[in-house]
This record gives C-alpha cells, sequence and structure tokens, in this order.
C-alpha cells in the first residue's frame, strides 16, 4: 500500500531477487567490513534498467525474528538514504550482511557506517555531505 508520504522500499529491478544473482555476488568474493556489516560485491556492465542492486541479509545468529527484521530494515533505510550519492560508472550488485545484532543503533549511525564503507570501496566522492545527527 502506497500513498503520499509513505516511503517506498527498493522493488523490482533495485532488489536482488534470483539465487543466481546472490551466487555471482558471492563467488566474485568481494568483500569489505565494517563494525556491524560484511558487504558483498560485484561490479558489472551496467544496463539502463538496473545499474544499482542490494539485498540485506541477517542470519539467525543475529536473534530472533523481530530483531532480524529491524536490522535489515536498518540497512534499508540507510542505504535508501545513500543511494543517490552513488557514483559509479559500472553496474553493481550489493549484499549487506548483518554481523551482529545492532537493532538498538540509530538509523543515522547505521548510515554513517555504511557510508564510509561505499567512500572506502569509492563508489561516494569523498567530499560527498556527512550525516548530521538524525533523531529516529
Amino acid at each position: 500500500m502506497t500513498g503520499p508520504g509513505m516511503r517506498q522500499a527498493p522493488r523490482g529491478p533495485d532488489r536482488l531477487h534470483r539465487k543466481r544473482d546472490f551466487e555471482r555476488v558471492f563467488e566474485s568474493r568481494n568483500t569489505l567490513r565494517s563494525r556491524n556489516f560484511r558487504l558483498y560485491f560485484h561490479e558489472h556492465e551496467a544496463t539502463q534498467r538496473d545499474p544499482v542492486r542490494s539485498a540485506v541479509v541477517a542470519g539467525k545468529r543475529i536473534g530472533n525474528a523481530v530483531t532480524r527484521n529491524r536490522v535489515k530494515r536498518l540497512l534499508r533505510e540507510a542505504f535508501r538514504r545513500i543511494r543517490g550519492d552513488l557514483n559509479t560508472r559500472t553496474g553493481l550488485d550489493l549484499i549487506f550482511v548483518a554481523q551482529r545484532d545492532f537493532s538498538r543503533s540509530r538509523s543515522h549511525e547505521i548510515e554513517e557506517e555504511m557510508r564510509d564503507l561505499l567512500r572506502r570501496a569509492g563508489w561516494i566522492a569523498p567530499d560527498a555531505p556527512e550525516v548530521k545527527g538524525r533523531r529516529t
């Protein structure tokens, strides 16, 4: 259900769906690690339809279903806010894998951590605006 003022999660071409897409990303063995999550990525020839696709994973060791879902929501929301700042000439498939329970973290902290990780990879310019302390 959508309406004015409602947030849209990435759907369709913006998300990784197929098993073979996940396998391709994991088999490429390109990873970056931060304190709370790991980023697996695969660069490919960009298509007009889906230049950057993403997925979020939180395994059972993170906690119960409520905790895992909150962690995934935090990661999705952080990426949604950062997505417009990505600067990549190739297509990009990203999988964010939660490494620990950070469900009590504030969303701006996760966004800052993700921004730093993507900056290290070179997909966000070093002079891109920093996250201001948002309350959520």
